[in-house]
């Protein structure tokens, strides 16, 4: 199953593009810009748990929430080490901004998203049904 949160809306009349982070840092490991030296394609560019968080390609507005992205030259480690780091990053700033109030920020808030998306699927509206309250 895909996380999304394309019910957030976009900014009202401006068509905004939402990159991902291997095409904003150009670091070439993306998934079609793998460079020829070797170096594997990023966590945050295959796909995995996290696909289309903050509307992106696979992790790709979402890496900071990956472990073992290559962020700066080097592996990055887990969400709780890098993450102080990555609020002072300009592409993350720029999903912020771009996401606003929709920004799924944590692995706990991809969590919620996906279980919600769970219960939506399974038509669970959370509302209790007066002849059966058990349910």
């Amino acid at each position: 199953m895909k996380l999304t949160n394309n019910d957030a809306p976009a900014n009202a009349g401006h068509a905004m593009v939402r990159r991902n982070c291997w095409e904003v840092k150009q670091c070439g490991q993306g998934p079609e810009q793998r460079k020829n030296d070797g170096k594997p394609i990023c966590p945050a560019a295959r796909s995995g748990p996290y696909d289309g968080i903050n509307r992106g390609k696979f992790a790709g507005r979402f890496c900071w929430a990956v472990t073992g992205t290559f962020c700066g030259g080097r592996m990055q480690g887990m969400f709780t080490r890098k993450f102080i780091d990555c609020l002072n990053c300009a592409f993350f700033q720029e999903v912020d901004r771009q996401e606003g109030r929709f920004l799924v920020l944590t692995p706990y808030d991809a969590e919620l998203l996906l279980q919600g998306q769970r219960s939506a699927n399974a038509g669970d509206s959370g509302n209790v049904d007066p002849e059966n309250p058990s349910r």
